[in-house]
């Protein structure tokens, strides 16, 4: 089944033209008119109008061949239904449950649905009082260099890795589809359960790694510590 009717693919072309064939202009004058549609593509637009101005007709010539079905109206509307309930659901789930190729469902995905895969964000959970204690942290680091000679180089900064014992979001597997980043942010406990591999440098070199069976208590991602005067 074709992916517009007859009278759509008339108007496509009647936007494509009228915004002197800009495939960019045509995309977005066809979203604010067909809201929740999938936009045509440029190789749509174009081949819309070539087959106007060579056929006198929009539609597109008949194929040889087994049809190709996998991309057709019924799954694409299907997909993008799915998506809007279940956006963070795995393409291989999904092609599981909508009983579609993994592979038909990343293109109709990308190239119909105009989806891209985005991943969760991890952000410390911050309390009111947090916003205030690192302003004040950072002005306290200015007035170091104003009052430390050599300040920069008496700094220490350290990191650390850890390994949890719970469960956690794995940013590398996990995945929003939609038209657009929907920014999503996943909230994680300040000291969850874990093991805890410290290190830092400083200007005389690195010290550690050391292990902790307790993680650090810190509410930033690094830790900047000021040597005495030598």
């Amino acid at each position: 089944m074709e992916q517009y009717t007859h009278q759509e693919r008339g108007t496509i072309v009647s936007i494509f033209l009228r915004n002197n064939s800009s495939v960019v202009l045509a995309q977005r004058e066809f979203r604010r008119r067909f809201p929740g549609r999938p936009a045509p593509t440029a190789q749509t637009l174009r081949r819309l109008a070539t087959n106007l101005e060579e056929y006198g007709t929009t539609r597109d010539a008949a194929k040889s061949g087994r049809p190709r079905s996998a991309r057709s109206a019924e799954n694409i509307a299907a997909v993008a239904e799915d998506v809007e309930l279940s956006p963070e659901t795995s393409t291989r789930r999904r092609a599981s449950q909508l009983a579609i190729s993994r592979s038909s469902l990343r293109r109709i995905l990308v190239k119909d649905l105009r989806m891209f895969p985005y991943k969760v964000q991890s952000v410390h959970h911050l309390l009111p009082v947090d916003r205030q204690t690192r302003v004040t942290y950072a002005q306290a680091i200015l007035n170091l260099e104003d009052e430390v000679d050599d300040f920069s180089t008496k700094i220490i900064m350290s990191d650390e890795a850890h390994f949890h014992l719970n469960g956690y979001v794995n940013k590398q597997n996990y995945r929003f589809w939609g038209t657009e980043n929907p920014r999503v942010m996943h909230e994680e406990p300040l000291h969850p359960l874990k093991v805890t591999a410290w290190c830092a440098v400083h200007a005389g070199g690195v010290i550690g790694p050391f292990f902790s069976r307790t993680p650090l208590v810190k509410r930033q991602q690094w830790t900047v510590r000021a040597i005495g005067p030598c």
